[in-house]
């Protein structure tokens, strides 16, 4: 059987750091020259990220628009792109070699899956504690179905058009709404148990990971608008079965302090305590480090906190 021909869609706005690298990994992939195609998609970069790209043997689209979402970054390479299969890579990740082939295997196996990604790897995970963090969240994720793609994924082409291409509204969260769209066609999203890409998410501290997870909670609640019926809200099991958990303990919490039932604090303090410690359990039992799995776990749940107030300003503003 015939391979398909493969569009390898890189995105990016100012990423000459890591952008010979991440087209130098598409370029050397261990899939046939014949069958694949590159494609970069230049946001307005005002660093050398163009003139970096130009030097390689790829297809460039430049647009004017440097705060382009990734979504409609996506979807301008999409469009010119003549892949059978679509693979979306950010300019600071390093594809697999290998990944391709893994993807298109994936998806002889089973017509049903739409989509299929894998584990990133962070290139700098002593950079700092975040960093650190993410990585480990990466190497801890299972493999199987999901509600939706994470960090770029391989498309087939049929049903990325199906599903109208990504949401060009959204500046956070485009995957989760494609994941959305694609299940209710009646596709499956799997994650392999494998490196997809190295990735460099070049957290610069704290205000960088609060702002990240703010921008995240306005995008899922414009997601959120979307579901048709309760149900369609309870499957998205990547939010509730974390932010429901936060909502009720800050409401009750902060309930209790407005009508001075203090007393009954320890008790809403005991279900976040309890939570963390369950998810440290859990992650010690891979990494055997407990420091390390109980920060690990708290700023997994401290993450929704951000995430919240994002929520939140997104309701209020009514956009």
């Amino acid at each position: 059987m015939s391979l398909p021909f493969v569009s390898i869609i890189i995105i990016g706005h100012n990423e000459e750091k890591r952008l010979a690298q991440s087209i130098e990994s598409a370029l050397h992939s261990f899939y046939p020259a014949h069958k694949k195609e590159i494609i970069y998609v230049d946001c307005n970069s005002t660093d050398r990220s163009l003139q970096i790209a130009k030097k390689y043997p790829i297809k460039i689209v430049s647009t004017e628009n440097e705060t382009l979402p990734p979504g409609a970054a996506r979807n301008v390479g999409a469009r010119i792109s003549q892949g059978e299969v679509l693979h979306f890579l950010d300019g600071d990740m390093i594809l697999e070699r290998d990944w391709i082939l893994k993807a298109i295997k994936a998806f002889r196996n089973d017509q049903q899956i739409a989509c299929v990604f894998g584990k990133l790897q962070e290139m700098d995970p002593e950079k700092n504690v975040f960093n650190k963090l993410l990585n480990l969240h990466f190497a801890l994720q299972p493999a199987g179905e999901y509600p939706s793609p994470a960090g770029g994924g391989t498309y087939r082409r049929e049903a990325f058009d199906q599903a109208g291409g990504f949401d060009e509204n959204l500046h956070s969260g485009e995957e989760i709404d494609m994941g959305y769209r694609l299940r209710r066609l009646g596709y499956r999203i799997v994650c392999l148990d494998t490196c997809m890409a190295l990735h460099d998410a070049d957290f610069h501290g704290f205000k960088h990971f609060w702002n990240r997870a703010f921008r995240d909670g306005k995008a899922e609640t414009l997601i959120l608008r979307r579901c048709r019926n309760l149900k369609e809200i309870l499957s998205r099991d990547y939010i509730l079965k974390t932010d429901a958990q936060l909502f009720l303990a800050t409401g009750f919490t902060a309930a209790a302090i407005a009508f001075k039932a203090f007393q009954i604090l320890p008790v809403l303090i005991f279900l976040p305590v309890t939570l963390i410690l369950r998810k440290s359990i859990q992650y010690n039992k891979h990494i055997s480090n407990w420091k390390l799995s109980v920060l690990s776990a708290f700023f997994l749940y401290f993450n929704k906190l951000p995430m919240f107030l994002g929520h939140i300003y997104q309701t209020l503003s009514k956009r």
